[in-house]
């Protein structure tokens, strides 16, 4: 008797590497007002998202859900793995691991003035990143629990 198994996929996405920084206005070099001085920092952050996903799939990103707030999404193919950074003491720092899969690069745009489903809402109570995508004709959720924080940058 032969018995054969039946692989049904349920997502192209292999691994969402999730990742946060920090970044302190400075004060442009040779610039020395008083008023600047006294101005408070203001913490921006970028979102760094890094979809790994099969390489004989595709799939449209649509909202990125981060901290419970809804976003559009910009996308960037990375063609070649890994992706690095340095941090502030020169150290290379890895975000993704040489793959041979395919790598897209997720950012938020705009906010959106979108609410989300009761299955959503459900989601994101546990879920720091919540990425909704079309593929195969059908609005799927792949929730990332954890956003890595990067050192905080200082920019002018």
């Amino acid at each position: 008797m032969l018995s054969l198994l039946t692989f049904s996929q349920t997502s192209p996405l292999i691994k969402v590497y999730a990742y946060a920084q920090s970044t302190l206005p400075g004060i442009k070099p040779g610039v020395s007002t008083n008023e600047k001085l006294r101005q408070p920092a203001r913490e921006n952050v970028n979102y760094y998202f890094y979809a790994e996903y099969l390489n004989n799939e595709n799939f449209t990103a649509i909202t990125l859900w981060v901290k419970g707030n809804p976003y559009l999404v910009k996308t960037d193919s990375i063609k070649h793995s890994p992706v690095e950074t340095t941090g502030n003491d020169s150290k290379k720092i890895t975000l993704v691991p040489v793959t041979s899969n395919k790598l897209l690069l997720l950012q938020p745009g705009s906010i959106l003035n979108s609410k989300p489903t009761a299955s959503l809402q459900k989601m994101m109570k546990k879920a720091e990143l919540v990425i909704t995508y079309r593929w195969k004709g059908k609005i799927k959720y792949y929730p990332v629990y954890k956003i890595k924080m990067l050192e905080v940058v200082a920019g002018v």
